[in-house]
């Protein structure tokens, strides 16, 4: 039996591929650790059964909770391999004294591209005319195409300036856009050695795109209220690569409704 045990769920959430843990694998062989990974249910109560005794808990596709971590008898770290904490609750994990670690490099290339890819996409209507060319009616696409502002000079707003806004700024800067950003805990110098005008809210979410980058902390949970969507333009695009939560989306849709 090996020494040292590690826990996790049996899969992630976001897919139903058997998970290899080749990259984990490769890792722990460098360095020479005596060690197994055993996968429990996607269940709380029966997960517990599998990770009371482990050293070592790998959290992903499931929440970690309280009752989780209570109940671990040796566990002496929990890891995630997201840049989020958001699925573990560190406040019980620290009051157990075990520590929470993250990967805050993970997919921060990959979420930049994905939402300048979003922000053109939008702009240039590619759905709507991708779908004429696909009905035969190309010709009827020109029009709106010849009706579109230029992206040179338009504002994005981004809220929040960690990795991936900062990873977004540096893409969208070659197209031209003037990017402003708030973020209550980076120092505006950071801001503007990036390029980027260090603004209110409220100016952020009067640009003409509004990227959300914020994390799921306590702090930012429905960061985006009502309020705040009645400020942007009727034209404007709100793009969120960040986390859901941090938005209402009650009062995203209302806004959206209300034209």
């Amino acid at each position: 039996m090996a020494k040292f045990k590690i826990a996790t769920p049996a899969g992630a959430s976001f897919t139903t591929a058997k998970v290899t843990y080749d990259y984990e694998k490769q890792a722990l062989d460098l360095a020479g650790i005596d060690y197994e990974i055993v996968e429990g249910p996607m269940n709380e109560e029966a997960f517990i059964e599998v990770a009371r005794d482990c050293d070592a808990l790998y959290a992903k596709g499931m929440p970690i909770t309280k009752k989780i971590i209570d109940s671990l008898t040796k566990c002496q770290t929990i890891t995630l391999g997201s840049v989020g904490v958001d699925s573990v609750d560190v406040t019980a994990a620290t009051a157990k004294g075990i520590p929470v670690t993250n990967c805050p490099d993970t997919f921060i290339e990959e979420v930049a591209d994905h939402c300048l890819m979003l922000l053109l996409g939008c702009h240039r209507d590619v759905t709507g005319q991708d779908q004429l060319v696909r009905d035969g009616r190309w010709r009827e696409g020109r029009t709106p195409l010849l009706q579109m502002p230029r992206l040179m000079g338009q504002t994005l707003g981004l809220v929040a300036f960690g990795h991936v806004a900062r990873a977004v700024a540096k893409r969208a800067k070659p197209f031209g856009l003037i990017i402003k950003a708030y973020d209550p805990f980076i120092e505006e110098l950071v801001m503007i050695e990036h390029g980027v005008l260090p603004v209110s809210l409220a100016e952020v979410m009067a640009c003409d795109f509004v990227s959300m980058h914020a994390p799921a902390t306590p702090e930012a949970q429905a960061m985006l209220k009502e309020q705040h969507f009645k400020m942007m333009k009727k034209t404007a695009f709100f793009i969120n690569v960040g986390r859901g939560a941090t938005v209402d989306e009650a009062a995203l849709i209302k806004a959206l409704t209300e034209g």
